[in-house]
């Protein structure tokens, strides 16, 4: 009996211990920690999956677009393409550079600077009918979708539209084709003011006839380029190139900022027109 009761007081002071609701507490928190662990767990599987589900879906649009810019027979098939391609572009990290470059390559290949509006037969064409003539429907597409990259988009993808045939754009005030390679193209009675060109590289291109009012032109390659009768009131031209440059019948020089400017003997101005001096450097 006596061994009864003392088994029995152990017990009784093993429940009584008042380090019991520290020992809960603790088993409590490590509980809610293994369900926080195991919840995070899940979020990150579901998050996995999700991702990759959706560049999946990414994927199959990409893959679906490029073959509707490559339908010759229906411009709607390839305006479809081309505004996915965006949409692509704007919703994958991962295929949002080759969408831009899908795009630039579609232009280069559907308007080489061969086409006929751009062949030199069609250079006397007179200049008062310019303005009636406007760019193919998908090719005003694909610029205008290239001319509104984000600006992170522009910085790391380069553009190159070199040997194209872009006559008679009409592109928004604001549309950004900075730093992009378009040499050796025709965008001869296009509409491009109030769009920023700066650091473009223009050379040996035709821009006749073009409007270029209140353009920004500055640091921009126009060595050879052609610019006689285009329209650049209020255009910057800071650090422009202008070697070999054709000015001449350019309209609104006056009121285009010219500063710091490189030519030589070979770029020809306006009749009466007076340059400011020439930097000494490239």
């Amino acid at each position: 009996m006596t061994s009864t009761n003392s088994w029995w007081n152990h017990l009784t002071r093993l429940f009584d211990w008042p380090g019991w609701k520290g020992v809960t507490g603790l088993i409590t928190t490590l509980a809610a920690i293994g369900a926080l662990v195991f919840s995070a767990a899940t979020v990150r599987q579901t998050s996995k999956q999700n991702a990759a589900t959706i560049h999946s879906q990414n994927t199959e649009m990409f893959t679906k677009a490029v073959e509707q810019i490559g339908d010759e027979a229906s411009t709607n098939s390839r305006l479809g393409g081309i505004y996915t391609l965006e949409s692509v572009a704007h919703n994958s990290e991962v295929l949002n550079s080759l969408a831009y470059e899908v795009l630039a390559g579609f232009v280069r290949n559907q308007s080489p600077g061969t086409a006929p509006l751009c062949s030199d037969s069609s250079q006397a064409e007179p200049s008062a009918s310019l303005y009636f003539l406007r760019a193919p429907d998908d090719i005003q597409a694909a610029i205008t979708v290239l001319a509104r990259r984000p600006t992170n988009v522009r910085e790391s993808v380069a553009i190159d539209l070199s040997s194209t045939c872009l006559f008679g754009l009409t592109m928004q005030p604001g549309s950004d084709l900075s730093n992009t390679k378009i040499i050796y193209t025709t965008l001869r009675g296009s509409i491009l003011a109030g769009m920023n060109l700066a650091n473009a590289n223009l050379g040996v291109s035709n821009l006749t006839n073009t409007d270029l009012s209140d353009t920004n032109l500055s640091g921009a390659n126009l060595r050879r380029t052609g610019l006689g009768e285009a329209d650049l009131r209020g255009a910057i031209l800071d650090d422009a190139v202008l070697v070999g440059a054709d000015l001449y019948g350019a309209k609104g020089l006056a009121d285009a900022s010219l500063i710091n400017i490189y030519y030589d003997e070979s770029t020809k101005w306006p009749d009466g027109f007076t340059p400011p001096e020439s930097r000494a450097n490239p």
